[in-house]
């Protein structure tokens, strides 16, 4: 087995459509820190899941919902850390407005090799 600290999303502000920022493949990930920054002039609200394979970005599966941030607040999204994800699932996020909430992501990966 083996273990590799990641950059999970790089740096990458969201969209007003809901996007895939990470796929766990052929890997098991451990969530450690997730941190969005809003760069705008005004508050704006982002939704966040972690996707089942196969899956899309439902209510089922949202971990953080229309949470505001304000004007040059960061925020270190408590509700992702310790998740553990299967091989295959995905972080997917949206905002309120686009280009306004910067996200990055690490953790690790956990190989079988």
């Amino acid at each position: 087995m083996a273990i590799t600290p990641r950059r999970l999303v790089t740096p990458t502000q969201l969209g007003t459509t809901i996007s895939t920022l990470y796929t766990a493949t052929n890997v098991r990930t451990l969530i450690d820190k997730v941190t969005a920054v809003n760069t705008s002039g005004g508050a704006v609200t982002f939704d966040m899941h972690i996707v089942p394979s196969g899956g899309s970005a439902t209510a089922t599966n949202k971990l953080i919902a229309a949470r505001s941030v304000a004007a040059n607040e960061t925020y270190t999204c408590p509700e992702m850390v310790g998740h553990v994800m299967e091989a295959s699932e995905t972080i997917q996020a949206l905002a309120s407005a686009a280009t306004a909430i910067g996200i990055r992501a690490s953790g690790r990966e956990v190989s079988s090799t």
